[in-house]
């Protein structure tokens, strides 16, 4: 539809719209009129420039975020519970570096004799330390060995969430004073494997995609795991879980028997047929007879024969395992279990 200019418009009158019969179509003209002017307002405009081109209007400038006063604790106690979810820190309630230099030794001191104490006790106070730490800003090799030492305690104990805070503060600490570079190295390690194997396969990847090059022993292994699970080379797998130094076994401990209800479903659904000895091949069993045991807690019912050679059927197997894995298969292990495939090299022929 075309304007109408009414007569002598040069001087500037505004064009009228003719009215028409059908009301929606000088709806349609009057909404575009509204759209056309918001977006004139939305527009950037330019200042003139003295020398040069045009210059924008610069925004403004972003809120500076207020800075929080560090704690400087005076605290004497050398024994204190951890209060988790502190709201304001009195600084008569810290312990200053001194007195948790103390503190800490007392835990290691007492970590001689076993029965003294237990790991719920030293719990607690290595989080009261860490806390005190953390209020205070000490980020030296001090912080560094207090997480270190509640991290191995808490691989020894199989303490899942505590193992993953100290991980996640260790990494934090990477420029903390007098930490070298092996320590640094040798702490990304377990946090790629960690995470690998808690199912955070990317998290696994960010991490090795940041390294230029890789020279460190822990790296290199944690980077060999990585690999070797993401291609479903099991036979790999198996050897570098078997040769890896302790801490790695230990952390592999924490999760191998979600790694291997997650392989179980794989082969079992790629294969026709498998035999105990194969199952216990590539779930890292130690026997075909572990291997029947573990079939058998899942549902799985077997004739007389006690064969490690005998023959079973996956689809069948499949079923069973299915039905008792359905709602036990962590939820975090999902992206890592879509990835875990079939190799066929650690497995006999005679089985497909």
């Amino acid at each position: 539809m075309k304007l109408q200019f009414s007569k002598g418009c040069g001087g500037g009158n505004p064009p009228t719209i003719p009215k028409e019969k059908n009301g929606k179509k000088q709806g349609k003209v009057l909404g575009k009129r509204k759209r056309e002017d918001a977006m004139e307002k939305k527009k950037v405009f330019l200042k003139p420039c003295k020398q040069g081109g045009p210059s924008v209007s610069p925004s403004p400038p972003p809120p500076v975020a207020e800075e929080i006063p560090v704690v400087i604790g005076t605290s004497a106690a050398i024994e204190k519970a951890y209060r988790r979810g502190e709201g304001n820190v009195v600084p008569e309630n810290v312990r200053p570096l001194d007195v948790l230099e103390k503190a800490f030794e007392l835990i290691l001191e007492r970590q001689k004799n076993p029965g003294t104490n237990g790991y719920v006790y030293t719990k607690d106070q290595l989080k009261s330390i860490r806390q005190d730490l953390l209020v205070q800003n000490i980020r030296t090799h001090f912080t560094w060995g207090v997480y270190m030492f509640s991290f191995n305690e808490a691989l020894a104990q199989k303490d899942l969430d505590e193992v993953s805070q100290c991980l996640s503060q260790l990494k934090n600490l990477h420029d903390a004073d007098g930490v070298s570079e092996s320590e640094k190295m040798e702490v990304l390690g377990y946090v790629i494997v960690f995470a690998c194997l808690r199912g955070d396969y990317m998290a696994a990847q960010r991490e090795i995609s940041k390294l230029d090059k890789v020279e460190n022993p822990s790296v290199a292994h944690a980077i060999g795991i990585v690999n070797a699970l993401g291609a479903s080379n099991y036979a790999l797998l198996k050897k570098l879980i078997l040769k890896s130094p302790k801490k790695f076994a230990q952390i592999t401990r924490l999760f191998l028997p979600t790694l291997r209800e997650a392989i179980l479903l794989k082969i079992l659904t790629a294969y026709l047929t498998l035999t105990p000895t194969d199952i216990a091949s590539i779930l890292f069993l130690p026997s075909p007879q572990s291997a029947r045991a573990l079939l058998k807690s899942y549902g799985v019912t077997f004739s007389d024969d006690e064969s490690p050679d005998s023959v079973i059927t996956c689809k069948t197997v499949l079923n069973e395992v299915s039905k008792t894995l359905s709602d036990k298969i962590n939820p975090q292990f999902e992206d890592l279990k879509g990835r875990v495939g079939v190799s066929i090299s650690p497995v006999p022929s005679r089985g497909l």
